[in-house]
């Protein structure tokens, strides 16, 4: 038989009271209902726990054993106890995101600068990964939402549209395609294009781009982030084709940016779970997320 939390708080509260008179009004019960506890917390623990001495109940060297556990026991409740009222009113929490590297970089800085200001307890956990593993981790309830990098428009009711943003095409300024005003298929025949893969919802974006013309796409080098992208035709390795919100918080300095024609964009989407409620945090997040969200337009606005 062990002692139970209220046993262990009776002990508590004798300790630092010295009566059971003064115990009993610091719990709020009568003094034979302390009385009665402490008897059972010694046939319990099968010893004694207080010794009487000038009128007073003291500790036995047993018990003050006990005290740096129960003191560490009752700070903790006093801690649950504190973050059930902070949760109550939204100042506290966690909230756990998913989502593709292009856009935790790009979008997640600008959401964090203004949810902090109005939420500067809840701690956000970023956790960067490709579009099948975002997907996977909501399933399985290891992230609260996630967002995706997509080709086409949802119709699905936990996937929201949230950004929509178009290709550009990207030169050393040095480049001889960097004279001109906008880039089109053909322009990229003799070029060394750095592109996405063919099995990304970017490179299938391209893809999709070349297709309407009768130009057929060669890579030079293929990639899996813009950041590389930018790398590349900065070392003069080609020119690229990436999406425009890439570039929010790329080193652009020695390069240009030009449109790409025919028009193509991809779509950045919020995943929902769909079985079961989200946290009052993760409720607040998504709230500022498609906030935020609405900043991103094309054109770039300047700062």
């Amino acid at each position: 038989m062990t002692l139970s939390t209220r046993q262990l708080e009776v002990i508590h509260a004798v300790i630092r009271a010295g009566s059971v008179t003064d115990a009993a009004a610091a719990l709020g019960i009568s003094q034979p209902a302390v009385s009665m506890i402490l008897r059972e917390c010694n046939e319990i623990a099968g010893f004694p726990l207080f010794l009487r001495r000038q009128g007073r109940l003291q500790p036995t060297n047993e018990t003050y054993v006990l005290l740096p556990e129960l003191e560490r026991v009752f700070e903790g409740m006093r801690r649950v106890q504190r973050l059930l009222s902070d949760l109550k009113d939204a100042t506290v929490g966690v909230v756990n995101i998913g989502s593709p590297p292009l856009v935790t970089d790009v979008v997640m800085p600008r959401l964090l600068s203004t949810f902090h200001k109005s939420h500067p307890k809840i701690q956000v956990n970023l956790f960067g990964m490709d579009n099948d593993d975002v997907i996977d981790h909501i399933e399985s309830d290891r992230v609260d939402f996630g967002l995706t990098i997509s080709p086409y428009p949802s119709l699905m009711g936990h996937i929201l549209d949230l950004i929509t943003t178009p290709l550009v095409f990207i030169a050393h300024e040095s480049h001889p395609l960097a004279q001109k005003a906008r880039i089109v298929p053909d322009d990229l025949v003799d070029s060394q294009l750095i592109t996405f893969n063919r099995t990304l919802p970017i490179g299938i974006v391209i893809e999709n781009a070349f297709r309407q013309t009768s130009v057929r796409r060669t890579a030079a080098v293929e990639i899996t982030h813009t950041s590389t992208a930018c790398i590349l035709v900065r070392h003069r390795v080609g020119v690229a084709l990436v999406p425009e919100i890439g570039l929010r918080q790329a080193n652009l300095a020695g390069l240009v940016q030009r449109p790409f024609f025919p028009e193509a964009h991809i779509i950045v989407q919020l995943w929902l779970p769909q079985h079961k409620p989200m946290s009052r945090s993760a409720k607040l997040a998504v709230a500022a997320l498609k906030k935020v969200s609405t900043e991103f337009k094309w054109p770039a606005e300047a700062p």
